[in-house]
């Protein structure tokens, strides 16, 4: 499967993302998350690193806890095989993820927009 920049790049969705918050905010019950040291983030751009579960479901909570302390959607960089199913495919575009290549994260920190990577899906592209 050719990798596509603009295709696999996020595309957030204010709508998706305004359905899918409160099903994040649930996942809390099972996985509590608390985010400390939001002021220490740049107004630029930040390179956001961290590490997920086997699963991986504690990332999107991340996300949405980032969402809510400080107003910013970081944007998750997904392993190749979410992009493999066109379902996940669409569904992570809109919901401001993106393709885990070397080519999308450098072009998002040159446009200086804000992002988020997680160590396993770099090492797999």
């Amino acid at each position: 499967m050719a990798f596509d920049d603009a295709a696999w790049d996020a595309h957030p969705d204010s709508t998706a993302v305004r359905v899918v918050r409160p099903l994040v905010r649930a996942l809390q019950l099972v996985h509590p998350t608390r985010v400390e040291g939001v002021e220490n983030l740049p107004t630029g751009p930040a390179i956001l690193v961290g590490n997920h579960g086997m699963l991986g479901y504690e990332s999107p909570v991340f996300f949405e806890r980032v969402l809510h302390a400080c107003g910013r959607m970081p944007v998750g960089l997904a392993d190749r095989w979410f992009f493999r199913v066109p379902v996940l495919r669409e569904a992570i575009v809109r919901l401001g993820g993106a393709y885990a290549a070397p080519r999308t994260a450098c072009g998002r920190f040159a446009a200086a927009r804000s992002w988020s990577a997680i160590p396993a899906a770099l090492a797999k592209s």
